[in-house]
């Protein structure tokens, strides 16, 4: 069997690594489904976990979504780009407003569609993984939502400015 340990390691790292090799060898690692879109769900919480990504307590489409930008979202993070990556995991239409005239300041404009969620558990997650995506100086300085015409299903009034 082949081994990654160096020859100089003790005799009990390399019977470990040969016992734990037998399992590994007959194990169809290929079948293992790791594309968030697609992946069942434990998989889902191993890859948020490996991209440190919490997606406790969203549902299940956010979360993959989430997941999703989690790697370019960690390669840029603190651009305004991360920001907006983050915005769309929550609600896809939403975008980010920059304020050239009031530097290191951005709003973001929440765009709910028919059907959205959205209340304190969401509202908390995304103001969380907007503060570990921002950069150290950047502050939120404006939440906007705007409502579809019908009703849509926003369970709580979280302390946000709605305009429609």
């Amino acid at each position: 069997m082949k081994t990654l340990l160096p020859g100089h390691r003790p005799e009990l790292e390399k019977a470990i690594d040969q016992a734990v090799g037998k399992v590994f060898e007959e194990l169809p690692v290929y079948e293992i489904d790791t594309n968030p879109k697609t992946c069942p769900e434990a998989i889902l919480q191993v890859l948020a976990y490996s991209f440190n990504v919490d997606i406790s307590g969203l549902e299940e489409d956010s979360a993959r979504r989430l997941v999703e930008g989690a790697l370019m979202m960690n390669r840029r993070k603190g651009t305004a780009y991360a920001v907006e990556k983050a915005i769309k995991a929550f609600l896809p239409e939403s975008e980010l407003i920059e304020h050239g005239d009031d530097p290191f300041r951005f709003s973001i404009r929440l765009e709910f569609v028919l059907g959205d969620k959205f209340d304190e558990d969401i509202y908390s997650h995304l103001l969380k993984t907007l503060e570990k995506t921002k950069n150290e100086r950047s502050h939120l300085k404006n939440i906007e939502c705007i409502m579809p015409t019908e009703k849509a299903d926003i369970t709580k009034s979280v302390g946000v400015i709605f305009t429609i």
